[in-house]
């Protein structure tokens, strides 16, 4: 079984941007040492290649695009995080909504070369429109947008719906996360009860007054779950 994951979207939040974002970085390597979870950063896209240098396994892309190398202008190319040694990228998040069709053409693209696609979807409806599509990513992420940002998680306030969500992808064979308002630990125990594959933290986490203290419980939690 594969391990939990854990992404740290570190946005374009001041407190994860830059130099700043060093220290999630190594937290991140820290805390996918110690726990049996994979934590994951994904930096501001103009952080990405300068922390990619040096830990290309902790990284995930906050979007990324199906252009290759060649005349394109503000894209990102898939081939270009590949080559940077990233494994996985976000796409379709609230705040960067993606075409349903763009999507399913990433996807294949992604699967042609083992590279990890993890879809946010805002619905139930969404995920089984993109389902029906076809697509089916290495996970979902899912993300009502009333809630992202709230401090009010998706486990607490949307519960039967994110059970459906989990449903859902384990019958087509995919990996379901939680994302949307985590803040604290029982967030966290909620959404590993509903079953979910991981989680998809933001502001809960780079806002925190404590970072390092959120990171760790939070692991310790998702690693403990899934050593059961």
């Amino acid at each position: 079984m594969d391990r939990p994951i854990f992404i740290i979207n570190a946005k374009n939040y001041n407190e994860g941007s830059g130099d700043r974002l060093a220290r999630f970085i190594e937290y991140a390597v820290s805390a996918s040492q110690d726990f049996k979870v994979n934590v994951l950063v994904a930096p501001p896209i103009v952080d990405l290649y300068y922390y990619a240098r040096q830990h290309p396994e902790v990284l995930i892309s906050q979007a990324v695009d199906t252009v290759g190398y060649g005349s394109s202008t503000g894209h990102i190319p898939l081939m270009r995080l590949i080559d940077m040694g990233l494994e996985y990228s976000l796409i379709n998040h609230s705040e960067n909504r993606v075409d349903h069709m763009l999507i399913k053409d990433i996807n294949l693209a992604a699967e042609e070369h083992g590279f990890k696609l993890i879809v946010c979807i805002q619905s139930i409806n969404e995920l089984e429109e993109l389902i029906s599509l076809g697509v089916k990513p290495y996970a979902y992420a899912f993300e009502p947008p009333e809630l992202i940002g709230t401090g009010r998680s998706v486990s607490k306030y949307a519960g039967e719906s994110l059970r459906k969500a989990v449903d859902l992808c384990s019958g087509e064979g995919v990996r379901c996360l939680c994302g949307a308002g985590i803040t604290d630990v029982e967030d966290v125990e909620l959404s590993m009860e509903y079953g979910v594959d991981g989680i998809l933290v933001a502001s809960g986490v780079v806002k925190a007054d404590n970072p390092l203290k959120k990171i760790v419980q939070f692991s310790h939690i998702m690693s403990d779950y899934y050593s059961k």
